[in-house]
């Protein structure tokens, strides 16, 4: 519509159609230039988000890091604690097994006795 506009006014007065492709021009530059800020706009918005989701990962990853960081800890702790448990195991051992020799050497030492309170008898 303006274009036909403009080239009627190019017939009817040239000076004044010198002026209209002015307008059109300035126009098309505002045009131009709306266009540019939407880009810039959608652009900025892009960015944004990005941006937040760059921080969003960087905020898992610190957790992730704090839970891998956990996970050493309690594992080390649970060594600990299994090498703990290994040494009074053995210790349980060792007195199980002198338990026993002691048991085997009362044994031996009542027949002993027995044998012998058995000959003073006789």
């Amino acid at each position: 519509m303006l274009a036909q506009q403009l080239d009627s006014l190019r017939r009817t007065n040239p000076g004044a159609a010198e002026e209209g492709d002015s307008l059109t021009n300035r126009e098309r530059e505002g045009d131009v230039g709306a266009e540019s800020d939407r880009q810039r706009k959608q652009e900025a918005e892009t960015l944004s988000r990005e941006l937040e989701t760059a921080a969003k990962i960087a905020a898992r990853d610190q957790q992730i890091d704090a839970a891998r960081q956990e996970n050493q800890d309690l594992q080390l702790e649970l060594q600990r604690r299994q090498a703990l448990l290994k040494d009074k195991d053995i210790h349980i051992d060792e007195l199980s097994h002198q338990i026993s020799n002691l048991e085997d050497a009362n044994k031996t030492h009542s027949v002993q006795r027995l044998a012998l309170l058995k000959e003073s008898h006789h």
